[in-house]
């Protein structure tokens, strides 16, 4: 059990062992710009799919990434059992077809926190086919270098903001969230 357990690192973080506590945990890459992948998704700190649903559980927040990790990717199914943020000075990317969940019952909050440098440019991009199911967490999305309390979770003070390639700051495609009673929050600014 842990207040605050912190895991720096790049490469693969494999689920070949089980952490709880009832504080934070944090996982963010040693050297600012590296990308994240999650479940698959491309990036140079990889975290396996089951690691959120199989071996992080009873956290009171899990943080993956921080104001200066590049962009993450999220490639596959994802389940998680605990409030889940992903943040970046870059884009969060759900690709095409995958299913962000949190487990029912666990409060499963969920922040997808781009432009967390607050420098004007970091999108959220929901590819078609993609779904977040929070069952009952709040879902807030957005941007910024600051931090606001929402809901009791503490999340970015701006936008997700869009850029020259991606104008949108928040792109839903052909994509649903269903947060099942939860609050949702979405903070986005096109480049335009």
């Amino acid at each position: 059990n842990a207040n605050l357990l912190e895991v720096w690192g790049e490469g693969n973080l494999y689920s070949r062992f089980s952490l709880s506590g009832a504080g934070q945990m944090i996982i963010q890459p040693r050297t600012a710009g590296t990308s994240i992948g999650l479940a698959g998704g491309t990036g140079s700190l990889s975290l396996a799919a089951n690691l959120f649903s199989s071996c992080i559980n009873g956290f009171s927040m899990v943080t993956v990434g921080n104001a200066t990790a590049g962009d993450v990717t999220i490639g596959g199914a994802l389940s998680y059992n605990d409030p889940l943020t992903l943040k970046t000075a870059g884009a969060i990317v759900v690709n095409t077809g995958v299913i962000l969940t949190g487990v029912a019952e666990q409060n499963a909050h969920l922040v997808l926190w781009a432009d967390a440098d607050g420098n004007g440019a970091g999108t959220i991009q929901m590819n078609s086919g993609s779904r977040i199911s929070t069952n009952g967490g709040h879902l807030w999305m957005g941007g910024g270098a600051g931090t606001a309390t929402w809901n009791g979770i503490t999340v970015g003070n701006g936008y997700a903001t869009g850029t020259s390639s991606m104008l949108n700051g928040i792109m839903i495609n052909g994509a649903s969230i269903n947060t099942d009673g939860g609050n949702m929050a979405l903070h986005g600014k096109s480049a335009q």
